[in-house]
């Protein structure tokens, strides 16, 4: 696990770093007093979880929260503040935790055991989907790059089904609603489909798509899933629900009644 740590309070972010190391000594764990270098940290390495102070003078922690985010959607953001009145920004910053200082190692043991996008093994391969919150597929750590918005939409369907396949005309219904189903539509599926396979491609990460003859689906035995890990019942799944699916497909809304 790679942790960062950041507060402009150098004592404070020792302290906090000291107790990591303790908690975690198999962990990577980097500590900056100035918030921009934080972020440029951020945008060349993977995170796991980020220890932020709010009140910090160059960026104040909801911001580089943000900016984080940006860069590392399911980044596990846990905010370490002397002020209790922040909670309601913490809350809709989706955060893992909210912590208040002085930290405790009781305090932070139970955040990392309790993230909102905990860690788990990947498959042998290193495809991992995440779909508690916003959808994301990443490969080795890498979130996978897709040229069209609505290809990535596609492949989350997909992973929605489960393994069950799908015809073109369904696939056309779910990511272009009301829209005919005429000879533009199928050629606009067609190049979508064509995008899946290319940006897999690119990351070696193909045998996770099934492609026959009209039919279309995820081998759900070639990567691991946060929700497939909440349907068998493991407990850091079960622990990383927040009532958040896909949050940014409409059609996602119809699936959380299922594994509530």
């Amino acid at each position: 696990m790679r942790i960062l740590v950041v507060d402009d309070e150098k004592a404070q972010m020792s302290l906090l770093m000291e107790e990591l190391k303790e908690l975690e000594p198999d962990s990577e764990i980097h500590g900056f007093s100035k918030p921009k270098e934080a972020l440029a940290f951020a945008e060349t390495n993977e995170i796991d979880v980020a220890f932020l102070d709010i009140q910090m003078t160059q960026i104040d922690g909801i911001t580089l929260a943000k900016e984080l985010k940006k860069l590392k959607p399911t980044v596990n953001i846990i905010f370490a503040t002397a002020f209790g009145d922040y909670a309601f920004d913490a809350m809709s910053m989706h955060a893992s935790g909210y912590i208040m200082k002085p930290v405790s190692a009781k305090q932070i043991k139970n955040e990392l055991e309790n993230l909102r996008y905990p860690m788990s093994a990947p498959a042998g391969n290193g495809i991992r989907v995440v779909t508690f919150g916003p959808f994301d597929i990443f490969v080795n750590g890498e979130s996978v790059h897709f040229g069209r918005a609505k290809s990535k939409e596609l492949l989350a369907y997909l992973v929605d089904r489960r393994g069950a396949g799908v015809t073109k005309k369904e696939l056309a219904a779910v990511i272009f609603e009301d829209r005919e189903y005429s000879r533009s539509t199928q050629d606009y599926i067609n190049k979508i489909l064509r995008e899946v396979e290319k940006s897999l491609k690119a990351v070696n990460a193909s045998e996770m798509f099934i492609k026959k003859m009209n039919y279309y689906a995820v081998d759900t035995s070639k990567f691991t899933c946060d929700m497939y890990d909440y349907m068998d019942g493991k407990p850091e799944a079960l622990n990383a629900f927040r009532g958040e699916y896909m949050t940014q497909y409409s059609w996602a809304e119809d699936s959380i009644g299922e594994f509530l």
